[in-house]
């Protein structure tokens, strides 16, 4: 089958895509880099941002002369980046579960407040509650 979708051709177009860098994509992230470096000198951190001109200068001439080592230096960022997002989620998570939940349970715990009503029931006969009857039928139609 050597028609227009064979193995052969995607196989060729393929390594063609992981060879050659989009120049749009290259230019975006060479102009962000700089971007971020100007800021840090805004700050005064010359040293971080001499670092950032470096790396921009680094992977814009690696995007032009060295695409498949830009490709995997990209990819390996990538993974990288999705990690440290990973921990830094759950460093998160567990500051703010330490700065509000906590407190607010020991504040319900001291005034004697189960919004949950998780106490056990006591002997009663029947545990119906009574609940208010809806008088106006336009609260069926419009819920919340």
């Amino acid at each position: 089958m050597n028609g227009r979708w064979s193995n052969d051709e995607k196989a060729i177009n393929s390594s063609q895509k992981t060879s050659a860098v989009p120049l749009k994509r290259l230019f975006v992230q060479f102009v962000v880099m700089v971007a971020t470096g100007f800021v840090f000198l805004y700050l005064e951190k010359k040293t971080l941002a001499t670092v950032i001109f470096t790396m921009a200068f680094i992977m814009t001439m690696l995007g032009v002369v060295a695409p498949s080592v830009f490709s995997a230096v990209e990819q390996v960022s990538k993974k990288a980046g999705v990690w440290i997002g990973e921990k830094i989620t759950w460093v998160v998570l567990a500051v703010v579960y330490f700065i509000f939940f906590v407190p607010g349970r020991l504040i319900l715990l001291l005034l004697h407040k189960d919004i949950l009503e998780r106490q056990f029931p006591g002997k009663e006969t029947s545990y119906w509650r009574d609940c208010q009857k809806i008088r106006d039928p336009a609260k069926y139609q419009k819920q919340y």
